[in-house]
């Protein structure tokens, strides 16, 4: 009987270490506590302003909560119940922006643009959230937007296109959607009214960078952003 107790608290004692339980927003006593050692270096990287320690531990808990799914699947079970998973969302929601950011503090754009998906994700479910913790629902779609904006500035590709007017020298053609055969895409100049008043958007944005005065990375994030 002793031996069969046993292995009954072994069991309980596997299953409570990788099981995360549906937790409402603000109801701290029922968090997992396997979740604390995992948050509280965390939370110290935070009041450090410590950037790579606010990005590796934010990290861990974000990965914590998702349970080795996307985020994109476990956004789309919650929004089905958002109040019971409202410590996660809420959790998932406020570190991928602040892990997204200190990445890009750091120089990390790779990181930056994958926990800027993260946040995206939980736009709605966050949203959907909202009404119950108290905030507005329409202030997400800004933030949508923002976070949008920010992928697309950050995950972009920049090469230098050169025509050669005496016809000497190879020729870059990838054949993609307006690509002429040599020269610039068309494009215009990057601006407000030119793109979100348009109702035909150009193809590209064309940035002039002075060379050996402006910096071409900066510049052209600047721009895009």
């Amino acid at each position: 009987m002793k031996k069969f107790l046993a292995v009954l608290l072994a069991m309980a004692m596997i299953f409570t270490s990788t099981t995360v339980w549906a937790v409402r927003f603000g109801d701290v006593a029922n968090v997992p506590r396997d979740f604390w050692p995992i948050f509280t270096p965390y939370e110290a990287a935070l009041n450090a302003g410590d950037s790579a320690g606010i990005t590796s531990h934010g990290e861990r808990v974000i990965s914590y909560w998702l349970r080795g799914g996307t985020a994109e699947q476990r956004a789309a079970e919650w929004l089905a119940d958002v109040v019971n998973h409202g410590y996660a969302i809420n959790s998932i929601w406020t570190i991928s922006n602040r892990v997204a950011e200190h990445s890009e503090k750091l120089g990390d754009i790779q990181n930056a643009i994958r926990f800027y998906r993260i946040a995206l994700a939980f736009v709605d479910p966050y949203k959907a959230l909202t009404p119950h913790i108290g905030g507005n629902p329409d202030d997400m779609e800004f933030a949508r937007t923002l976070i949008q904006n920010k992928i697309a500035a950050h995950d972009v590709s920049v090469e230098l296109y050169a025509e050669l007017r005496d016809g000497s020298g190879a020729i870059s053609f990838h054949g993609a959607k307006h690509e002429p055969g040599t020269g610039l895409f068309f494009g215009e100049p990057p601006g407000a009214g030119a793109v979100i008043d348009s109702a035909q958007k150009p193809s590209s944005a064309v940035i002039y960078v002075e060379f050996e005065k402006e910096n071409m990375e900066t510049r052209v994030e600047n721009d895009l952003l």
